[in-house]
């Protein structure tokens, strides 16, 4: 009846307007007020235009019932303005009726500002969430298990319970079930990762990336399948498009809201390939150096900021005579002797105060004996600088100062045996001189044949002084200016113009006053040269001493054998113990020298020797 129409029509939360065929409405329900602001006695004097906003004006009633008479009712979307100039989105319903025999359209039109800000959200959600997905580090996929669901439907239904077993038995039906996956997306770093330059390119070269690690993989996510489970995490290895191989961390997370049908999941693989070969080389090394560790020939012990034993090496224990397990925990201390404690109490504060030290270190094994051992220590610091240990290297000097003590005895003995025949030869050779002065003969070639025979001697007696010296003060070496030394020397040749230039300092002993009177005596007894130039030069903390004669030279065929012990040349050839006792103890100095021509005449004996840093 037209009175329940006309309640319904009143009641709607919609707005509801009756138009004549001139777009003029006849009629306006409650709501229409409502909405649009006008009284109803507003709205039937106003068109249809009055409450479009203006982008969308000028449609004529004619049109729109056209279209209402070919498709009976029409509903789409436009923008209303209301009283107030307010703009918003409705949403227009129109259908075609009889009213009092004259056709008039129904319009119902709705508010939909609300919905327009929801769907506006879900659009921005959405875009902001496949912004995520598209520019992820992370390789990214969504893909649809749901045809691998019902294969595992199908094996339940067959009477197989134990899916993992039968999975784990059947790898071929695994194989069979990878294809079934359907990718509906994947990220840029997928193309990245997998080094394919486009998703076509990838696609086509899905089963290049798969290696047998994978499909234990796709295993494990079907065993989840079967479990209802929802996600699944852990390791794989695949490869490349260009056979590159790559290991990755899998993770397989179902959408919420599939987890029936499994359509909906996302897949990630994240790159470990260069961690993966970071700690391949880093146990490499750790079994490298733990080989070392226990195959070294020095003992190795360590230590904690407490000074109680953490570690020691297979040699550490065959020295000391202790197993490791009965070293580890205590504390150094343990293992010394009472006396040798005070010098290990100030060790250790130059440890704990970061400071590294070399020096000889006494034990006491378990068998008693001792252990002499020389500990090169180093204390081991945080990154903050507070001590936390101590870690040293011990090479066991036992035997070797057994040996030290009885070379020490046997060169003792050698000195003074060496003594006792030189005093009592050079007091043979005085006696024997004298006599000669005495004996009265016309023969004088005689005697002086008698005398430089004497005087050779007494020559080798002094050599043979300076060799013992040589030998002796090995370790007793101090900063030596070479220009002084030069200088003393020059003063016992007044007769031959010596000209020193340069200086530099060298870690040497007296005897280097020798070595330069050696060279010198030879460049003017057996080379004959009248004049010597001596360069000192310092370069690279090396000090370069060049003393040039400019006499007759040495010849060819003997510059490799002056320095050879006995070797003596020509008529005037000495004991042959000069210039290898020159030779020695420019070595024992951690020096060389060697002998080149002098142009265009003459000999150069060329020394280098490390400078002192002093």
């Amino acid at each position: 009846s037209e009175e329940k129409f006309r309640n319904i029509f009143n009641s709607a939360q919609d707005a509801i307007f009756i138009i004549n065929k001139e777009d003029k409405f006849i009629d306006a329900n409650e709501a229409a007020s409502r909405i649009f602001g006008y009284t109803k006695e507003e709205l039937v004097k106003m068109e249809i235009s009055d409450l479009q906003a203006p982008e969308v004006r000028g449609v004529p009633g004619t049109i729109v019932k056209s279209e209402l008479e070919k498709y009976e009712s029409k509903t789409f979307e436009a923008l209303g303005i209301d009283k107030f100039g307010k703009i918003f989105p409705v949403e227009i319903s129109q259908s075609l009726f009889m009213l009092k025999g004259e056709e008039v359209v129904l319009n119902i039109v709705r508010d939909i500002s609300e919905r327009k800000k929801m769907e506006n959200k879900i659009k921005d959600s959405e875009m902001h969430y496949r912004s995520l997905f598209e520019n992820s580090p992370i390789a990214l996929w969504e893909e649809d298990y749901s045809l691998v669901k019902k294969e595992i439907d199908e094996l339940k239904k067959s009477g197989i319970k134990d899916i993992r077993q039968y999975l784990e038995n059947n790898l071929d039906f695994v194989k069979k079930c990878v294809p079934l996956v359907k990718i509906i997306d994947f990220n840029q770093s997928v193309l990245k990762l997998y080094n394919a330059k486009d998703k076509k390119e990838y696609l086509n070269n899905l089963s290049n990336v798969l290696s047998e690690s994978s499909f234990n993989m796709f295993k494990e996510a079907m065993i989840c399948i079967a479990e209802g489970k929802t996600y699944l995490f852990g390791e794989d290895k695949n490869y490349t498009i260009d056979g590159k191989e790559l290991d990755v961390i899998v993770t397989w997370s179902v959408v919420p809201g599939h987890e029936k049908n499994y359509d909906r999941v996302y897949v990630s693989d994240l790159d470990i390939t260069y961690k993966k070969r970071a700690e391949e080389a880093l146990r490499e090394s750790e079994e490298k150096y733990r080989r070392i560790v226990d195959t070294a020939n020095e003992g190795i012990w360590a230590m904690d900021e407490n000074y109680l034993t953490t570690f020691v090496n297979p040699k550490m224990s065959e020295m000391i005579g202790y197993a490791p397990e009965e070293m580890i925990g205590k504390r150094v201390e343990y293992f010394m002797f009472k006396e040798d404690l005070g010098d290990h109490s100030d060790k250790m504060k130059s440890r704990t105060a970061g400071i590294s030290q070399k020096y000889e270190r006494r034990f006491k094994k378990k068998n008693g004996q001792e252990l002499l051992t020389i500990v090169s220590a180093t204390p081991l610091m945080d990154h903050e600088g507070n001590f936390k240990g101590s870690f040293g290297m011990f090479t066991d000097i036992t035997e070797r100062k057994k040996s030290e003590e009885i070379i020490r005895s046997l060169n003792d003995n050698l000195k003074l045996l060496n003594k006792i025949l030189r005093h009592d030869i050079s007091n043979d050779l005085t006696v024997v001189s004298i006599a000669l002065e005495m004996i009265e003969t016309k023969d004088k070639d005689m005697i002086n044949k008698a005398f430089n025979a004497i005087q050779r001697s007494v020559d080798l007696i002094e050599k043979i002084r300076c060799l013992e010296s040589t030998m002796s003060t090995k370790y007793r070496l101090k900063p030596i200016s070479t220009k002084h030394i030069l200088g003393f020397v020059k003063k016992s040749y007044q007769d031959i113009h010596i000209n020193i230039t340069g200086e530099c300092k060298i870690m040497a002993d007296e005897a280097l006053n020798s070595v330069f009177d050696n060279i010198i005596n030879n460049a003017i007894i057996h080379g004959k040269t009248d004049r010597i130039d001596i360069e000192i030069n310092s370069e690279n903390n090396i000090c370069q001493i060049k003393i040039i004669d400019y006499g007759v030279g040495i010849p060819d065929k003997i510059k490799n054998k002056i320095f050879e012990e006995e070797f003596s040349y020509g008529n005037k050839g000495g004991s042959g113990l000069g210039l290898y006792i020159v030779k020695k103890t420019i070595e024992r100095y951690g020096g060389t020298i060697k002998v080149e021509d002098t142009n265009p005449h003459g000999a150069t004996f060329i020394i280098n020797l490390e400078t002192c840093v002093c």
